[in-house]
């Protein structure tokens, strides 16, 4: 699943979207089903699933308000692709957070590096963005023992 969750088209389709949203769900039953093992992996599924966030929260930044009626590419209208993107990341950053609590320590490890990293300038602000939101909002998650 991991590589129909990082996939990305340089026309983001809305067929991408609908791949990732797809991909994104099953990895959650995934996780719950295979919980014992998935700690295991939790650097790859972590790493994996703060590159959707990225890419989908940076699909939407450098589109204005202005542009909303457009169409976009291969004539999907711009305003279907950022409303698909917007729901690409708000599931991202809930199964990211999901797999935070899942994964441990290795998941943890790598959100660290990521907002670690960012003051140095090695990481792009959004992607340290999105690491605090998932550390932020995981909170509200029960951490399993």
């Amino acid at each position: 699943l991991l590589p129909f969750i990082g996939w990305d088209v340089p026309s983001k389709s809305i067929e991408s979207s609908k791949l990732q949203l797809s991909a994104l769900a099953c990895l959650e039953e995934l996780m719950v089903g295979g919980h014992p093992v998935v700690r295991r992996h939790g650097g790859k599924i972590m790493s994996e699933l703060l590159g959707c966030i990225y890419r989908a929260q940076k699909s939407t930044d450098h589109v204005q308000d202005g542009l909303l009626d457009r169409k976009g590419d291969a004539g999907v209208n711009t305003n279907e692709q950022i409303v698909a993107a917007k729901a690409v990341s708000s599931l991202g950053i809930r199964i990211a957070c999901f797999a935070l609590v899942l994964c441990g320590e290795r998941a943890k490890a790598l959100l660290e590096s990521v907002e670690g990293g960012g003051g140095k300038n090695e990481y792009d602000p959004v992607l340290v963005s999105v690491a605090k939101d998932v550390q932020n909002i995981k909170e509200g998650f029960v951490q399993l023992p």
